[in-house]
């Protein structure tokens, strides 16, 4: 989404777009062919003829080039009484279809069927599965994480099976000439996450699962911030009988980092309505990464107002314009008894005083039938906005809370970054105001890490092709130290990164989230204030995005456009390697580009990088050596004629 279109909203009545869809008509924002399917069988194909559906007798195909790449796979939605009409969509960068009732009252969803079936049984499939997997405890819940594993490369024969694992969305899909896939869904409202598990026998055919409501009165509470799901009724919930359900979306291109230039998730999704030019967008200094450490201060650092204080100042040091505020301001998820020391009214009033606008963390349970009471109370205090976490599922239960939160916080004009939750399925782009999604193996996890031998360069080298296509990726880069692999290890109270400084300043273009985070202290920050003014720099809304080059699992690059600058970023795993990138994505004439890349000796010690300005083209090309565990993050700005400036 362009930042005219953050401010604004969409001005497109949804309700007319959806009499559109039922009559056959391009959906405008989309530029696609979407029409209604029976059992007799119809078909969607794009505009540029590449990519085609089809729907006949219960199942669903997908095609490229008129070769098969997923199915037929069966698709139904099973009611306790009528029937549903099933829609297609194809455009040029993939396809989707979604289920839609016409009835009067209310429903039942019993179950969904939605399969996956591939060419082969040797298909590449690239998943993220879930952390349940206790056998001390057989009846544990698969369906209840974070979504916050490292992926997986396997296949359909090999992937686990028995449901012993749950695979999460997005998947994503290579065949053997280069064309990829990323299975996911958008327009989730009202309804329950698609998840994915083989039976075992099953090659090459992997099957939905869908978490079914919860039985309220068995949730169990544990400790402050979680409550566990015990028991499930039958169905996934219980809805109006007129309204369509998730879009069952296979975005497709001719490379696996051609995915990030996919728009099904963002343009399928409800689109937003009204005004929305008070949300603001930005980078975030935040607190908990570096265990709010501050340096040379008469006081001690900790959840209080000097602490904060400190914080806004460095924010409006570096023209930033969030604090956040994470875990520890309130007792026990009490979140009227504030912290010892802790003056929300005086670090609210310095903050408004300096620019700055504040953020709080709290768990969903704290908020949970009480967005109103809180939101209302906090917002007439400066607040404004609240990472809300811990959720950790996506059944419809939890999609209604997520949805009421973004809705009763957009009435006060509060933003909302989700964190312990599952991917972005297009509730970002219905509420603007949702700034945030984790669904990611983040930083944060690098900090928390059970081994030293947990390999975050090649974790980092899959999410440009997993979980980065879908935006929102608060993934909280910015680590100012930097560590080879033979030195890194899992540190609580002096957090490190693994890999280069340039490959941490690189994911600020590859990793796109509206509210990105700087992670690291003030004090590590001011200590490297060159690099600390380019990431503050980098946008947080893009307007285009191309793929340039890259391989699952050990490099990427990727350019992004906001307004008349692009940003160029990639990384590569423990491998040195050299990247070439094609400057055919800049406008005539010449642009001064601004490097931030690795130095000959950052592989001895990736804190080290070169900070330097060249004069490119379009059409020509950039090539640069990474260190292992690497990167370079570019700027490129309009030049004045003349020789290219020096930093």
């Amino acid at each position: 989404m362009d930042m005219e279109s953050w401010k604004r909203g969409n001005a497109v009545n949804w309700k007319l777009a959806a009499l559109a869809i039922l009559a056959a008509v391009a959906c405008p924002p989309a530029a696609a062919a979407v029409q209604p399917a029976a059992a007799d069988g119809k078909e969607a194909v794009s505009p540029d003829g590449r990519n085609r559906i089809a729907y006949s007798g219960g199942m669903v195909t997908v095609f490229r080039d008129g070769r098969t790449l997923f199915g037929p796979q069966p698709a139904a939605l099973r009611l306790d009484r009528g029937e549903a009409e099933v829609e297609l969509c194809a455009r040029n960068d993939g396809v989707a279809y979604r289920f839609r009732t016409d009835m009067d009252g209310g429903i039942a969803v019993l179950d969904e069927t939605a399969a996956l079936v591939f060419p082969s049984p040797d298909t590449e499939l690239w998943v993220g599965y879930n952390w349940c997997d206790n056998p001390k405890d057989p009846k544990q819940d698969k369906l209840q994480h974070g979504c916050a594993s490292a992926y997986t490369r396997t296949t359909p024969a090999s992937f686990v099976p028995g449901g012993r694992r749950i695979a999460y969305l997005p998947m994503t899909v290579r065949y053997p000439d280069g064309t990829a896939a990323l299975v996911t869904e958008t327009d989730l409202r009202d309804y329950a996450g698609w998840h994915l598990r083989r039976n075992a026998g099953e090659t090459r055919r992997i099957d939905g699962v869908f978490g079914k409501y919860p039985v309220r009165a068995k949730e169990r509470n544990v400790g402050d911030n979680y409550r566990r799901v015990t028991e499930r009724h039958g169905w996934i919930v219980k809805t109006r009988g007129r309204r369509t359900f998730p879009w069952r979306v296979f975005a497709i291109a001719d490379t696996p980092i051609g995915l990030v230039e996919q728009r099904l998730v963002r343009d399928l999704a409800a689109q937003p309505q009204g005004d929305w030019s008070w949300v603001e967008p930005g980078v975030c200094a935040w607190d908990w990464w570096s265990g709010r450490r501050l340096e040379g201060v008469p006081f001690k650092p900790g959840a209080n107002t000097a602490t904060y204080k400190a914080y806004i100042d460095f924010a409006a040091e570096f023209g930033l314009g969030w604090v956040l505020v994470d875990e520890g301001w309130c007792r026990k998820g009490d979140l009227s008894a504030m912290a010892d020391g802790f003056d929300l009214d005086a670090i609210a009033a310095y903050a408004a005083s300096r620019g700055v606008r504040v953020m709080l963390w709290t768990a969903w349970r704290a908020l949970d039938g009480r967005q109103e009471e809180i939101f209302g109370a906090f917002a007439k205090r400066g607040v404004a906005g609240f990472k809300v976490d811990f959720m950790e599922r996506d059944d419809a239960e939890m999609m209604r809370f997520m949805e009421k939160t973004l809705a009763v916080a957009a009435k006060h004009r509060l933003a909302v970054d989700f964190h312990g939750c599952g991917k972005p399925c297009g509730l970002e782009t219905t509420y603007p105001n949702l700034v945030g999604v984790e669904g990611v193996r983040g930083l944060e996890l690098m900090k928390m890490a059970s081994s030293k031998g947990e390999d975050f360069m090649a974790h980092d080298c899959t999410v440009p092709f997993t979980r980065a296509p879908l935006g929102h990726v608060d993934y909280t880069p910015g680590a100012m130290r930097n560590l080879r692999r033979d030195e890194w290890r899992p540190d609580r109270r002096n957090p490190a990164s693994q890999g280069t400084r340039a490959h941490q300043m690189a994911l600020y273009t590859l990793f796109p989230v509206p509210l990105q985070m700087m992670c690291d202290s003030p004090g590590a920050y001011r200590r490297n204030r060159e690099c600390a003014r380019f990431i503050a720099s980098v946008p947080t809304v893009w307007d285009e995005t191309k793929g340039l080059c890259g391989e699952i699992g050990k490099f990427a690059a990727v350019a992004r456009r906001s307004g008349e600058t692009w940003h160029a970023g990639a990384i590569t795993d423990w491998t040195a390697r050299e990247i070439s990138i094609p400057m055919d994505f800049l406008g005539e004439g010449e642009w001064d580009a601004e490097i931030f890349r690795d130095a000959g000796d950052s592989g001895r010690e990736p804190a080290h990088y070169v900070h330097e300005r060249r004069r490119v083209k379009a059409g020509e090309r950039l090539a640069f050596r990474l260190a292992p565990g690497g990167g370079f993050a570019i700027r490129f700005g309009r030049s004045p004629r003349g020789p290219a400036d020096k930093p």
